[in-house]
């Protein structure tokens, strides 16, 4: 025994001699290259806590900073992106670039509230990731405002920051600059969503993957991911939320039909829910694993001819959506590339499916059964929220969850509800829902509007005062004119207009007084015969010496005239 453990205990020294010369030998070779190891560090910004976090990562090598996706729930909850407030300030550092994987909510929502609070720099993701991530966004903020009060970003935080997109291919090679230089990124297939990604970042020997969200299966519109080419990384940041979930691993699919099995149980359900004169709701995202469930829907309309029933889209951005999935073939499964190369047969130019962007929209379909597919899955505002308080009450209708929604939400009471009853009558469970409605303004809201419009028009005018003069009087019509255009075509706020409108109006009436600039000499238009407010006007009625107004261009066609309305407010 003395033997064996001495013998031992000369072997474990031995080990440790070589490991200790290896470990020389390293920092050695590396004195002699004149390289340093690189240093990399992970910070979770968010998608650690909970299965239904949303991702967002900050990863340090070397002196670089990369934000690896950019995620929000669909709560807008503003606790949640404090800490990518604080990860992206000059003052912690900022970022050199981020990394999209995904177009949905959990992976890019706080994008353009990033903007908005200041982050600039190159944004990297797939061609279908930009696009769609761009309607999921519009999607949001255009269901938001049709009901409620919503100034968290808006619709030009959203353009701005997705012109920071560099579109890639999948295995297309990018080289970082600046603080970043040295570093490559390349995104392979993730599959789950169109133009999923997974990222491989690599600085010298050092080679980092990081893989969220990812299915190794085929599905009808995407093909698996490609993970399995990516052999022994440095590391691998992943995710482990399908461990969680029994039901997921199961093969049941909270994922919007990820497999043959899942889409049959959802057709199924359908079906019975129409066949007894019923709704169905179908609770999916904007432009996501909802075109997943539109070829399932489509398929099986058109095999069991069930054109008597209605299947609609109900979204803000329905028809951009489909029309960008329509021209995105080449990123989707091989057997859809296959059958477009040889029957030109694209499975988005759909028969069945009915477009609607509106409530007003679903209402004047023919009063037969419908299916409906609205966002967003957590019921937290929009279209689908409304329908639930209109069809839950109704036995014969059915709300069905394609993915799973966020604990603490509307949806997710709703889902542990059913789950406790069973959908029994005996015991059914009534829950309080709230909607908000955008409504005109009356009575002493009215007044405090027009108080305020008052008092804007005050201040425009004080401030614009010491502007008007012979000398400036172009720059005051450049200052005052261009704001103008930018409002009107973004859509600012109406207060916001207001006040650049009776700026103008100020600055022109003493332009005319003067007898300068483009108000004392331009004759008034002529009158159009048989136009009245609200009509239509032609180019050729508004020309000055053969040329056209600055906007206009001939062949543009007659220019709608537009009234503003006052400002709307949100009432619950």
């Amino acid at each position: 025994k003395e033997e064996g453990k001495g013998g031992a205990r000369t072997r474990r020294g031995s080990e440790l001699r070589a490991a200790r010369r290896h470990a020389q030998g390293r920092e050695m070779a590396s004195e002699r290259t004149g390289t340093a190891a690189t240093r990399v560090r992970l910070t979770p910004l968010c998608g650690v806590h909970a299965a239904a976090d949303p991702c967002c990562y900050l990863l340090e090598v070397d002196g670089a900073r990369l934000l690896l996706d950019c995620g929000w729930d669909e709560a807008f909850s503003a606790e949640l992106v404090a800490p990518l407030a604080a990860a992206i300030a000059p003052e912690a550092g900022g970022v050199d670039a981020v990394l999209l994987s995904h177009s949905d909510t959990a992976h890019l929502g706080a994008l353009p509230y990033a903007w908005r609070l200041g982050l600039r720099c190159p944004v990297y993701a797939t061609l279908p990731v930009h696009k769609m991530g761009q309607m999921f966004m519009y999607d949001h903020y255009l269901s938001r405002r049709a009901f409620a009060e919503f100034d968290l970003f808006d619709l030009d935080d959203v353009d701005a920051a997705f012109a920071a997109v560099k579109p890639l291919r999948y295995s297309q090679q990018a080289v970082l600059q600046g603080r970043a230089a040295g570093i490559t990124v390349v995104p392979h297939a993730a599959g789950h969503t169109l133009g999923g990604t997974v990222w491989r970042i690599a600085k010298d020997a050092e080679e980092i993957v990081y893989a969220v969200d990812y299915n190794h299966r085929r599905e009808r519109h995407l093909n698996g991911t490609t993970l399995d080419e990516l052999r022994r990384p440095t590391l691998l940041i992943t995710s482990a939320r399908v461990a969680a979930q029994p039901e997921r691993r199961q093969g049941g699919g909270a994922r919007g039909g990820n497999d043959r099995d899942g889409g049959g149980a959802i057709v199924q359900a359908v079906l019975r829910c129409v066949r007894r004169d019923g709704n169905a709701l179908l609770l999916s995202d904007t432009a996501g694993r909802s075109l997943e469930l539109i070829m399932l829907l489509e398929q099986a309309w058109a095999a069991q001819k069930l054109g008597s029933y209605n299947v609609v889209l109900l979204t803000s951005v329905a028809y951009n959506t489909l029309e960008f999935a329509k021209s995105q073939l080449e990123w989707m499964s091989d057997e859809i590339s296959n059958k477009f190369g040889g029957s030109r047969h694209n499975p988005f130019q759909t028969q069945h499916l009915r477009l609607c962007h509106s409530l007003e929209e679903l209402r004047r379909l023919p009063p037969v059964p419908t299916v409906v597919i609205a966002s967003p899955v957590a019921l937290t505002e929009g279209f689908a929220r409304h329908l639930l308080a209109e069809w839950a009450a109704d036995p014969r209708n059915l709300v069905l969850f394609t993915q799973s929604p966020a604990p603490g939400t509307l949806g997710a009471d709703l889902l542990q509800a059913s789950r406790r009853t069973h959908l029994s009558a005996a015991r059914a469970k009534r829950l309080s829902v709230r909607l908000s409605n955008r409504v005109a303004l009356s009575g002493e809201e009215l007044v405090e509007w027009e108080r305020r419009r008052a008092e804007a028009k005050a201040a425009a005018a004080a401030a614009e005062e010491d502007l008007v003069s012979a000398d400036a009087a172009m720059a005051v019509e450049v200052a005052v004119e261009a704001p103008e255009e930018a409002l009107v075509r973004t859509g600012g706020g109406n207060l916001e207009r207001l006040a650049v409108i009776a700026r103008k109006e100020q600055a022109e009436e003493a332009d005319a007084a003067a007898g300068i600039g483009a108000a004392a000499v331009r004759p008034p238009p002529r009158p159009v015969a048989g136009s009245a407010f609200g009509g239509v006007l032609s180019h050729d009625d508004y020309r000055e010496g053969g040329v056209l107004f600055e906007g206009c261009a001939p062949g543009d066609g007659p220019v709608p005239m537009f009234a503003h309305e006052p400002l709307l407010a949100s009432a619950d």
